[in-house]
């Protein structure tokens, strides 16, 4: 079983690091839709490469695009075990919708309007039937051409996000542990599995600070 393990991680990993030597990054349109897609495989080393912006700004779009991830494996696990009302009891749907703003922003690149200005690009999603527009696409995508490459152009400042990096990080860790365990049978209902991946996240957050604090007093 290792061994089939070990060959399905060479597999995988070999897959990824095709699909970035291949991303398309020739037009606005193309390299947004590249992005996205990394996103949705959680191909970090395309999510690198198809951004613009600084270290801290690309490893916080990193941990965010985790986390979106993980709320979708702890979604399905939630919905498996505990059945879909018990988990919309316990999570308030939060999951769901965090889930679906990858997959929600690249469905809509199929209707949108690009704008380009010289090397500067942006992709405006039109609202769909119900008249909502994605989460990462609102207002709109930006993009620069560098090198005769377009690059999403990242505009976050993670100094003033609500989220910072290393709670990014926590609430993935925390999502990813809860729905293991959710699988492996250690909670007897979402309630129980929600009051647990909140009290990992938080004292795994308080951890990350006291870590922090320790560096910086040395």
């Amino acid at each position: 079983m290792k061994t089939k393990s070990a060959i399905g991680c060479l597999l995988l990993s070999a897959c990824l690091a095709s699909a970035g030597s291949q991303a398309d990054f020739s037009t606005p349109l193309a390299a947004a839709r590249a992005y996205l897609t990394a996103a949705q495989a959680g191909d970090v080393k395309t999510i690198r490469s198809a951004c613009l912006g600084s270290n801290d700004q690309k490893e916080w779009t990193i941990q965010f695009v985790r986390g979106c991830l993980a709320s979708g494996k702890l979604d399905a696990a939630a919905t498996a075990r505990f059945g879909r009302d018990a988990t919309v009891d316990a999570f308030k749907d939060d999951l769901r919708r965090t889930a679906a703003m990858i997959p929600d922003a690249l469905a809509a690149l199929t209707n949108c309007e690009v704008k380009i200005d010289g090397t500067n690009a942006t992709i405006i999603a039109k609202p769909g039937s119900d008249g909502h527009t994605p989460d990462l696409l609102d207002p709109a995508l930006k993009l620069q051409q560098v090198a005769g490459q377009w690059k999403v152009l990242l505009e976050v400042d993670v100094a003033k996000s609500d989220f910072n990096t290393d709670l990014l990080q926590v609430m993935a860790d925390s999502q990813e542990k809860c729905a293991a365990d959710i699988k492996a049978g250690l909670y007897k209902t979402a309630a129980e599995a929600q009051q647990a991946q909140m009290a990992a996240m938080s004292s795994q957050f308080m951890q990350k600070q006291k870590d922090t604090n320790r560096k910086s007093d040395k």
